[in-house]
């Protein structure tokens, strides 16, 4: 399944996640949870695929945290 990843995670792409975040917030901030959520178990596969920038991993292992209070799990392998 991870070698055949694509996109914007797979690629380190953060200020496309961060801009992603911003408008889920905007306009449907019921969305964040799962595009967290997703984006946990996509970065996952991407660490398998391929060697990413530890800078870059950094930071959206931060935005896809989960927010306080929101019922989500945090990230499992920290």
């Amino acid at each position: 399944l991870p070698g055949g990843l694509t996109g914007r995670v797979a690629r380190g792409d953060v200020s496309s996640v961060e801009h992603h975040l911003r408008l889920l917030a905007q306009r449907a901030p019921e969305m964040l949870d799962l595009y967290r959520r997703l984006g946990r178990d996509v970065l996952r596969l991407a660490r398998e695929k391929s060697a990413m920038e530890p800078a870059a991993v950094a930071r959206l292992e931060a935005l896809f945290e989960p927010v306080k209070d929101s019922g989500e799990e945090p990230m499992k392998g920290r």
